[in-house]
This record gives structure tokens, C-alpha cells and sequence, in this order.
């Protein structure tokens, strides 16, 4: 009698360069449920006549709100209108890095003093509105960014990584900036909130900001590991939009409540910041382009040429 021959094993699959070390990312959050908008009714056909640039973190990261306020500046240095919005209940501290006062108004004017010059500030945190019979209800972030339509050409949002407000920004927001950092809590946590943004809007351009990175080559290195886990396991593609590297002059700038990029414009972490700057106003002149030749092309395919 032959003897029987060995059965065959099947090999296993590598995860591919960069995910092997990184893996517990997308296992650790498997078990936890993906987040569902509610569904607005009353604004089922609303869409924004403004930019929403939301940023956001993971749970723990630092950097969010000192990008977001840094970012409004250097933007309006470019000539657009815009306004900061605060929509994260658990860190209002945009408002001292900004210098802007508490006001009763939902929209506030920064202090001229400041060195942000003309940029709105609306505050969500702890505000109420008037409702239905004179009840006091919280204000919605559409409503604000509503109200700020006519005056400015984008809003920034300060966003909390995982909460109510957040889904319905996420839902209209055109860039969301999520910010991490190279530990693997930080990237285990931004991811997290990636795949909550991709829940709530698939098609929505999500890019990657790498904070308290050593140097270039630590950014890049962070920044394919989180995009190959984005493309393997939510099958999404994301954009690298720079890393900040750490400064003693971040503390200065907000405890001054002044721009870092304009303070300190020598500096490597102001450089930082200006080409993360750089590529969001080349990708909104690249998207008003195709919209520009997508137009073109319908009308003239309606006329028959």
C-alpha cells in the first residue's frame, strides 16, 4: 500500500510592507460598530454654499486645534473669506489660542489685536438657540455654518473625533484632516476615527496630517502605514498632506494668541504648516478646474456637438 502523501497547506497571506507590525490597528476596532447618522430630514436637499474643511484627530492626539486656527490664518493670507468654527465640547481652547472673547452672539469677531485679522469665530460649545414655543435648544452646526454662507467662502470646523456633531460636518464637509501621530496608540486611535468618517460618507476626501514627527522620512514612513490599512480594510485611498514637526514656539504662539506662521515664519514647523496650506488651495483650484470642464462637457453634449 502507497504511502499517504502530506496534505498540502495553504500558505498564509502576508499583510504586505508596512501592515505586518500594524495589524492590531483594524483588529482592535473590528468589534466596535460603525456609526450611523441620523437622518435629517429637514435637510434632505440642503447642501452648503461654503467649503467645509473639517479637522480632526484621534482620541488622545494632540495638535488639532492649534492646526485648525493656524491653518484659518495662513488660508486668508491666500484671500479667502473664512470663519473657525468650534464644534468639539471637549476642548474649547480655540478660543484662547485664537484670543477671541466669549461673547452672548454665536458669531464673535477675533480681536484685531490678535493677528488673525478678519476671521469669524463661532463658538458651538454650551450654546443654545430659541426652538419651538421659546424652548432652548442646542445650536446645530448646520445652522451656524449656514448663517456664516453669506459672509465667508469656507469654514473651518474644529471637530471632535467621535461624536453627534461630527457626522452631520462630516456629511457636507468637502476635506476632512485627520491628524496622528507615529506611536501606535496615536495611529490605532486616528484610524478609528477614519473609519468612522468613511461610515458616514465613503466618498469624502480624507487626508493625513502626521504630528510631532521627527523629520520627512518619519512622516512618509507613518503615513504608509496608515494608507495601506486605509486601502486594505476600507478600501479608500488617503492623501498625505505634510507632518508638523515639534516646536517650543507652539507654546509661545498660543499662549500669545498669535499666528505661528506669521511670528514665526523662519521657523520649520511654520513651513510645515504652509505646505499643508499650500496643497489644500492646489486641490480646490484642481476640483474647481474639473468642475469648470465636467460643466463644459455636459452642455455640450445637451447641444449635440
Amino acid at each position: 500500500m502507497a504511502p499517504e502523501e502530506p496534505k498540502r497547506t495553504r500558505k498564509r497571506r502576508k499583510l504586505g510592507r508596512g501592515l505586518s507590525d500594524i495589524s492590531h490597528i483594524f483588529l482592535s476596532g473590528a468589534d466596535q460598530p460603525e456609526p450611523k447618522a441620523e437622518p435629517d430630514h429637514d435637510l434632505a436637499f440642503w447642501t452648503p454654499d461654503v467649503d467645509i474643511l473639517s479637522v480632526t484627530s484621534g482620541e488622545g492626539v494632540r495638535g488639532k486645534t492649534f492646526l485648525a486656527a493656524n491653518l484659518a490664518f495662513g488660508l486668508s493670507l491666500e484671500g479667502y473669506r473664512l470663519a473657525l468654527v468650534n464644534a468639539d465640547p471637549g476642548r474649547p481652547d480655540v478660543l484662547d489660542i485664537t484670543g477671541a472673547d466669549r461673547a452672548d452672539g454665536i458669531l464673535d469677531a477675533m480681536k484685531s489685536g490678535a493677528g488673525f485679522g478678519s476671521i469669524l469665530e463661532a463658538d458651538l460649545v454650551g450654546r443654545y438657540g430659541t426652538g419651538p414655543g421659546g424652548s432652548r435648544q442646542p445650536v446645530s452646526p448646520i445652522e451656524v455654518i449656514d448663517r456664516l454662507a453669506t459672509r465667508v467662502q469656507r469654514v473651518i470646523v474644529d471637530t471632535a473625533p467621535r461624536s453627534k456633531p461630527s457626522l452631520s460636518i462630516w456629511k457636507f464637509a468637502r476635506l476632512v484632516l485627520v491628524i496622528t501621530e507615529p506611536s501606535s496608540e496615536g495611529m490605532k486611535s486616528s484610524y478609528l476615527t477614519i473609519k468612522h468618517v468613511h461610515a458616514v460618507s465613503p466618498g469624502l476626501r480624507v487626508g493625513l496630517v502626521v504630528n510631532f514627527a521627527g523629520d520627512r522620512n518619519e512622516g512618509d514612513k507613518c503615513y504608509r502605514k496608515m494608507s495601506n490599512v486605509c486601502r486594505r480594510f476600507l478600501k479608500t485611498n488617503l492623501r498625505n498632506y505634510g507632518y508638523i514637526v515639534p516646536s517650543e514656539a507652539v507654546g509661545e504662539a498660543c499662549g500669545r494668541a498669535v499666528p505661528l506662521v506669521r511670528e514665526y515664519p523662519a521657523s520649520k514647523i511654520a513651513k510645515c504648516i504652509d505646505y499643508i496650506v499650500r496643497l489644500i488651495v492646489m486641490d480646490q483650484l484642481a476640483i474647481a478646474r474639473r468642475r469648470r470642464e465636467v460643466t463644459v462637457k455636459t452642455c455640450a453634449s445637451r447641444e449635440g456637438r
